[in-house]
């Protein structure tokens, strides 16, 4: 007559834990009795463990599409400023050769963005509005157009460097 089976109780655990499966089960497919596996599942905290374990499951899901919403908010960024960058060379190019004509609503918008970029992300921001009735501080705006022409290169990439070439160089 054999002896009783030695029962790997670790893994019983852990099929029960990460397939999900009921003592029942358990029992049914390794040939040993309900109220045994019952007792142990019981004296360990399976339910506990499968409920952890579904919780850390959802928990890595959720970090991944996180992550795989960040990764693609984070491209869309990237793209968008690219795009502004032509945008604005091709806008300055046009305002340089005199095929584009600033008016006063364009000038305001590029004060706005250079507000935006020059202002220190813990400074307070206005709310954006630039009253145009008003004379503008001529002062203000050199320190602005100075700024800016210390923070973009000509190819659109932050550094030192003028905004524009003044159309009177010459190479070195």
């Amino acid at each position: 007559m054999p002896g009783p089976q030695k029962v790997d109780w670790t893994a019983l655990e852990r099929e029960a834990v990460t397939e999900n499966k009921s003592d029942r089960e358990i029992a049914r497919k390794y040939g040993l009795s309900n109220s045994t596996v019952s007792a142990k599942a019981r004296q360990e905290d399976w339910a506990g463990k499968k409920l952890a374990y579904r919780n850390a499951v959802a928990r890595r899901s959720y970090e991944r599409v996180a992550d795989s919403v960040a990764h693609e908010q984070a491209e869309i960024t990237k793209e968008s400023v690219l795009a502004a960058r032509l945008y604005l060379r091709s806008f300055i190019n046009g305002v340089n050769d005199k095929s584009i004509k600033p008016n006063a609503k364009d000038a305001v918008e590029f004060i706005k963005l250079l507000i935006g970029e020059l202002t220190a992300p813990d400074e307070e921001k206005s709310d954006g509005v630039i009253s145009v009735e008003q004379a503008p501080d001529v002062d203000f705006l050199r320190r602005v157009v100075e700024a800016a022409r210390e923070r973009i290169v000509e190819s659109g990439g932050v550094g030192p460097g003028l905004l524009v070439d003044p159309p009177t160089t010459r190479p070195n």
